[in-house]
């Protein structure tokens, strides 16, 4: 009984190592099979978008990326050609990540993954393998808006005031950007505007080359402009001189400087043709003298200067008044329109004696041997005595003849 046993245990124990010797064998053979069929690879895949990941951290930490805004990169991946098969640019998914990070230029490492369930995929290499970032700090800081104006008014009319609801522009963006901004500008066209008016103006930034800066925000973005446009008219100066001095003294050879002004307004203009200065006080003064001062014109109500940095120069003379008796040549006495067959007799006076009134300073310079008189003869017609009124030649408006009447005696010419 127990020889059978032992048969029965060899016989098992055969069977056993033959099946395992087996499955080694098909196990080996498939393996062999496989590695023909399905071999393992390595392959590249280009123009991978690679994202950013943690751009709120830049926010977070008032930082801005300058550049650059995209990235696409070269990714080898080594695997199975049954896997490999079944993927394409979309399985393959590269990303950097801005956490961590300062301002300035930073190189920041790309990563990439296979996106799915694959047993034998790895990616093998990326290229390039990291970015080179630009990364700048965001500040903001306020400046005045300039009003830049553009196009002619309407003529014989002003801009006399623009002004704006907002002064000043509170300006964001990257610290480098900031640095660069010279001017804040609002535009307004005045081409052939004649009324006050409002419009609204979009503001922008500007370097000092007059180059228009995009990357920085503005707040606010408009602003409204009031502009102010008048009327204008060119109007003469009239002086108001206030005397003190003695009756024999007078104000002469008053002249302004300028002799018009530009006013402004809105209603009313038309009926203005000149406007008065200030009043001049000249106190007594007993001798000739010379005198300029700055004066202030006298506006009315809703009328005002075009330009108010202008001076009115007020400049004077005073002269004393008097008399002088004087004897003039009959020779330098010039008649007009006498017949050409009349002529002064011999029996004339050789001198005509004058009283001259005028200025002192004048009178005093006169020579007599060169002083000219005019009269008219017109009314000469016979010989005998006529009456004629004596006229200057010069200085007219300074001098005066008491005696401008004078009886001369006429003949016919002999033929």
């Amino acid at each position: 009984m127990k020889i059978k046993m032992k048969k029965f245990k060899i016989k098992n124990k055969s069977n056993i190592i033959a099946k395992i010797v087996s499955v080694i064998v098909a196990i080996f053979l498939w393996y062999y099979v496989m590695g023909l069929v399905n071999p393992e690879e390595t392959r590249t895949y280009r123009n991978i978008n690679v994202a950013f990941k943690n751009v709120e951290y830049l926010n977070n930490t008032k930082l801005v990326n300058l550049g650059p805004n995209e990235a696409k990169v070269t990714v080898q991946v080594k695997g199975k050609k049954s896997e490999l098969d079944n993927i394409n640019e979309n399985n393959i998914k590269a990303a950097i990540d801005f956490r961590g990070y300062d301002a300035g230029q930073v190189r920041i490492p790309v990563k990439a993954e296979i996106i799915g369930q694959y047993n034998t995929l790895q990616v093998t290499s990326v290229g390039p393998n990291e970015v080179l970032f630009n990364l700048d700090s965001v500040e903001s800081y306020k400046k005045p808006i300039e009003i830049r104006q553009k196009g002619e008014i309407k003529e014989n009319h002003a801009l006399s005031e623009l002004s704006m609801d907002v002064e000043n522009v509170k300006l964001t963006g990257p610290e480098s950007y900031l640095a660069k901004v010279d001017k804040v500008i609002a535009e307004i066209d005045l081409t052939n505007k004649d009324k006050p008016f409002t419009i609204s103006s979009k503001l922008y930034a500007v370097d000092i080359k007059d180059n228009q800066i995009d990357q920085v925000s503005l707040y606010p973005q408009v602003v409204n402009i009031n502009a102010q446009i008048d009327k204008t008219k060119s109007v003469n100066i009239e002086t108001d001189f206030v005397s003190h001095l003695p009756s024999n003294y007078k104000i002469v050879n008053i002249k302004t400087s300028p002799q018009k002004i530009v006013i402004k307004g809105q209603d009313g203009l038309d009926a203005i043709s000149s406007i008065k200065t200030e009043k001049i006080e000249v106190n007594d003064a007993v001798e000739p003298k010379e005198g300029e001062i700055i004066v202030k014109p006298i506006l009315p109500q809703g009328v005002a200067l075009l330009d108010e940095n202008v001076n009115i120069s007020v400049t004077y003379e005073i002269e004393e008044e008097a008399e002088r008796e004087i004897k003039v040549p009959l020779a330098n006495l010039d008649l007009n329109n006498l017949k050409d067959d009349i002529e002064l007799s011999d029996a004339n006076e050789e001198y005509i004696t004058l009283t001259l009134k005028g200025y002192k300073s004048i009178l005093d310079k006169i020579d007599e041997e060169t002083f000219k008189l005019t009269a008219d003869a017109t009314n000469v017609t016979t010989e005998g005595k006529q009456q004629l009124r004596l006229e200057l030649v010069s200085d007219k408006e300074y001098i005066e003849i008491l005696n401008n009447a004078i009886s001369l005696d006429f003949v016919m010419k002999n033929n």
